[in-house]
């Protein structure tokens, strides 16, 4: 199995009273692949790029 197959990613949106609600989940295949994309600190840089569109969206 490839790096590439480790992983899946499923992206939803949905539409209700004037928002939008986005939901991601990243699906791993195995405990190894989950705890490689751990320690490579995806979710420490996830929180990051959050973060920062909450501040892009506070200002508009």
């Amino acid at each position: 199995m490839g790096e590439a197959d480790a992983y899946r990613y499923l992206q939803v949106l949905k539409e209700a009273d004037g928002t939008t609600l986005l939901i991601l989940t990243n699906l791993c295949v195995s405990k190894e692949a989950r705890d490689a994309m751990v320690n490579y600190g995806a979710a420490a840089g996830a929180k990051m790029a959050w973060d920062r569109l909450a501040e892009l969206l506070a200002e508009a």
